[in-house]
């Protein structure tokens, strides 16, 4: 059973994550722009942050909402 939360967690914490990533990277266009100009990387392609942006947000945001349900569980008595 508790590799089938463990499961179900990485699952829901997946999924959640996509909207998020979405919003954030789009809400920190200005700060990316800001770190293009300066370390002179391409973080802003044509049509929005750039590929390696959008996974590294997914990415930070997915371990951090796993995390979150994860220490949740636990506290609640229920050990993934």
């Amino acid at each position: 059973m508790a590799v089938l939360k463990t499961l179900g967690i990485i699952v829901s914490a997946i999924v959640l994550a996509i909207p998020i990533s979405f919003f954030t990277a789009i809400a920190s266009l200005p700060l990316l722009r800001d770190a293009e100009k300066r370390w002179d990387i391409e973080v802003i392609g044509h049509s929005g942050p750039a590929d390696w942006v959008l996974w590294t947000i997914w990415i930070v945001i997915s371990a951090i909402i796993a995390a979150t349900i994860w220490l949740l569980m636990r506290k609640r008595g229920n050990p993934a």
